[in-house]
């Protein structure tokens, strides 16, 4: 019964920040502005020792977004890409949120010497990629991966978001260069049409 009410208390705790989140993230448009405030979030609803959020930009995954309390483990994340072994981007690449229990024990892990002993790395679509790690192996039940799924799920919406904001943004900027030079090609037709209707004028009058 204890454990149900502490599950309970969790998913209420998990859904009012996620909430709040929420809110934060309806008024970012950047991907880099949305990645601080989901670490923000998730530090303040989950107890772990570190999360990062990596960007998907040009076949590569690089850190945008890094918890205070990880910096003291992994100063430095790295970058993923597909010509390097890693747990981090198989979990991209596929989709897919994979729950590690113990990090050594796997020989394609990105650094043999990471301090971190289990993870949960959690795909946000084709946007990013969310990690979050523990020092202590098997660190994280079913309940946390599936409050973290919550979590990706809500945030994988919001870059999706963003990335539609910044499109439209982009044919917007496209149509209106192309209406300068319009408008910049009409006033040099202008110009060199005068000239001539003007010494027209001249010898009919």
């Amino acid at each position: 019964l204890k454990e149900s009410e502490r599950q309970l208390t969790q998913y209420s705790d998990t859904f009012e920040q996620l909430q709040r989140t929420t809110r934060r993230l309806l008024e970012t448009t950047t991907p880099e502005a949305a990645a601080e405030i989901v670490i923000v979030g998730l530090e303040s609803a989950f107890d772990f020792h570190l999360a990062c959020i990596w960007l998907a930009t040009d076949n590569q995954l690089d850190p945008i977004a890094q918890t205070e309390r990880g910096r003291s483990l992994v100063n430095d994340p790295p970058t993923y890409s597909p010509d390097a072994d890693s747990l981090s981007w198989t979990a991209f690449e596929e989709g897919t949120t994979r729950r590690v229990s113990a990090v050594a024990d796997h020989p394609d892990r990105a650094n043999p010497e990471t301090p971190i002993a289990s993870e949960l790395i959690v795909s946000l679509g084709e946007y990013a990629l969310l990690n979050i790690g523990s020092t202590e192996p098997d660190a994280f039940s079913d309940a946390d991966a599936e409050r973290v799924q919550l979590w990706a799920d809500t945030v994988t919406e919001a870059f999706a978001r963003i990335d539609q904001l910044q499109q439209l943004k982009a044919r917007e900027d496209e149509l209106t260069r192309q209406r300068d030079r319009l408008d910049q090609f009409a006033s040099v037709v202008s110009h060199d049409l005068r000239n001539p209707l003007n010494v027209a004028q001249g010898r009919l009058e």
